[in-house]
Protein backbone atom coordinates (compact mmCIF):
# COMPACT_ATOMS: atom_id res chain seq x y z
CA UNK A 1 0.00 0.00 0.00
CA UNK A 2 2.68 2.89 0.75
CA UNK A 3 4.22 2.02 -2.52
CA UNK A 4 1.26 3.13 -4.32
CA UNK A 5 0.73 6.44 -2.13
CA UNK A 6 4.23 7.03 -3.39
CA UNK A 7 3.74 6.54 -7.11
CA UNK A 8 0.40 8.45 -6.95
CA UNK A 9 2.22 11.05 -5.52
CA UNK A 10 4.91 11.25 -7.99
CA UNK A 11 2.41 11.50 -10.83
CA UNK A 12 1.08 14.38 -9.26
CA UNK A 13 4.30 16.04 -9.05
CA UNK A 14 4.92 15.07 -12.92
CA UNK A 15 1.14 16.13 -14.00
CA UNK A 16 1.36 19.62 -11.95
CA UNK A 17 4.81 20.45 -13.44
CA UNK A 18 3.70 19.70 -16.84
CA UNK A 19 0.83 22.20 -16.17
CA UNK A 20 2.60 24.67 -14.85
CA UNK A 21 5.07 24.66 -18.23
CA UNK A 22 2.07 24.77 -20.74
CA UNK A 23 1.16 27.73 -18.22
CA UNK A 24 4.04 29.43 -18.48
CA UNK A 25 3.96 28.64 -21.83
CA UNK A 26 0.56 30.38 -22.71
CA UNK A 27 1.20 33.45 -20.57
CA UNK A 28 4.60 33.93 -23.14
CA UNK A 29 3.32 33.64 -25.83
CA UNK A 30 -0.06 35.83 -25.36
CA UNK A 31 2.46 38.15 -24.03
CA UNK A 32 4.32 38.28 -27.44
CA UNK A 33 1.13 38.73 -29.44
CA UNK A 34 -0.02 41.07 -27.45
CA UNK A 35 3.41 43.38 -27.69
CA UNK A 36 3.12 43.00 -31.16
CA UNK A 37 -0.50 44.37 -31.46
CA UNK A 38 0.81 47.65 -29.30
CA UNK A 39 3.96 47.97 -31.69
CA UNK A 40 1.57 47.49 -34.55
CA UNK A 41 -0.31 50.66 -33.24
CA UNK A 42 2.07 52.42 -32.22
CA UNK A 43 3.59 52.13 -35.52
CA UNK A 44 0.47 53.50 -37.13
CA UNK A 45 0.55 55.89 -34.92
CA UNK A 46 3.67 57.29 -35.71
CA UNK A 47 3.15 57.09 -39.57
CA UNK A 48 -0.25 59.38 -38.93
CA UNK A 49 2.11 61.86 -36.99
CA UNK A 50 4.19 62.07 -39.94
CA UNK A 51 2.01 62.64 -42.54
CA UNK A 52 0.82 65.02 -40.81
CA UNK A 53 4.17 66.55 -40.25
CA UNK A 54 5.31 69.88 -42.18
CA UNK A 55 8.94 68.07 -42.12
CA UNK A 56 7.98 65.08 -44.28
CA UNK A 57 5.52 66.92 -46.68
CA UNK A 58 8.04 67.13 -49.67
CA UNK A 59 8.94 63.04 -48.73
CA UNK A 60 12.34 65.14 -48.41
CA UNK A 61 14.68 65.89 -45.54
CA UNK A 62 16.47 69.67 -46.06
CA UNK A 63 20.08 69.50 -44.43
CA UNK A 64 18.45 71.79 -42.08
CA UNK A 65 15.81 69.47 -41.02
CA UNK A 66 18.32 66.41 -40.65
CA UNK A 67 20.27 69.31 -37.96
CA UNK A 68 17.31 69.55 -36.46
CA UNK A 69 16.62 66.09 -36.02
CA UNK A 70 19.60 65.02 -34.58
CA UNK A 71 19.82 67.66 -32.30
CA UNK A 72 16.89 66.39 -30.20
CA UNK A 73 17.29 63.99 -27.46
CA UNK A 74 15.31 61.23 -26.86
CA UNK A 75 11.99 62.32 -25.48
CA UNK A 76 12.25 64.90 -27.64
CA UNK A 77 12.11 62.83 -30.60
CA UNK A 78 9.34 60.33 -29.16
CA UNK A 79 6.92 63.82 -29.02
CA UNK A 80 7.79 64.83 -32.46
CA UNK A 81 6.65 61.10 -33.47
CA UNK A 82 3.79 60.97 -31.33
CA UNK A 83 4.96 58.11 -29.42
CA UNK A 84 5.71 56.72 -25.88
CA UNK A 85 8.07 53.88 -27.55
CA UNK A 86 11.56 54.63 -27.67
CA UNK A 87 12.99 55.71 -31.25
CA UNK A 88 15.60 54.76 -33.84
CA UNK A 89 15.36 57.29 -36.87
CA UNK A 90 17.90 56.09 -39.88
CA UNK A 91 18.24 56.83 -43.74
CA UNK A 92 18.77 54.10 -46.35
CA UNK A 93 20.10 54.63 -50.24
CA UNK A 94 18.47 52.61 -52.49
CA UNK A 95 20.50 49.31 -52.33
CA UNK A 96 19.53 49.42 -48.58
CA UNK A 97 22.84 50.49 -46.96
CA UNK A 98 22.55 52.70 -44.10
CA UNK A 99 23.85 56.46 -44.92
CA UNK A 100 25.16 58.92 -42.57
CA UNK A 101 22.35 61.51 -41.98
CA UNK A 102 24.76 64.86 -40.97
CA UNK A 103 27.85 63.22 -42.13
CA UNK A 104 29.00 61.79 -38.35
CA UNK A 105 25.62 59.97 -37.10
CA UNK A 106 24.13 57.02 -38.94
CA UNK A 107 21.14 57.30 -36.64
CA UNK A 108 19.10 59.01 -34.19
CA UNK A 109 17.11 58.30 -31.28
CA UNK A 110 16.84 56.88 -27.57
CA UNK A 111 19.86 55.27 -26.01
CA UNK A 112 19.95 51.48 -26.41
CA UNK A 113 19.06 50.94 -29.86
CA UNK A 114 21.06 50.47 -32.55
CA UNK A 115 21.07 49.84 -35.94
CA UNK A 116 23.18 47.38 -37.32
CA UNK A 117 25.71 48.13 -34.67
CA UNK A 118 25.09 51.39 -35.29
CA UNK A 119 23.90 53.27 -32.09
CA UNK A 120 20.92 55.36 -31.81
CA UNK A 121 21.17 57.12 -28.79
Amino acid sequence: MKKRGQVSSLDIMIAVSIFMIALVMFYYFYGLKVTDVKLKEEAEDVGESLRANAYFDDNELSSEEIEDLVDMNCSELKEFFGTSSDVCMYAVDSEGNIIKLNGTKYAVGCPGLNISGESCG
